[in-house]
């Protein structure tokens, strides 16, 4: 699994996931790290609330505005 993430102005990073989940405030070279305790955590809370979506990164709405489509490096 890997997450879309956004730098923030203050340098660090955050990350949307498709179950719901934030992931807010990670340095640079923590991001790996941040990803996989998400991962094993979504897993404990879908043992107590088997409805949780699966994780993996959330894209972002598409804006009428702007009908071209994505496009990330």
């Amino acid at each position: 699994m890997r997450l879309v993430w956004y730098q923030r102005a203050d340098g660090l990073w955050n990350a949307e996931c498709a179950c719901h989940a934030t992931i807010a405030g990670v340095p640079d070279d923590a991001r790996g790290d941040a990803e996989v305790w998400h991962f094993r955590r979504a897993q404990e809370d879908r043992k107590q609330r088997p409805r949780l979506p699966a994780c993996g990164p959330k894209l972002p709405e598409p804006n009428p505005n702007f009908p071209d489509p994505f496009v990330f490096p």
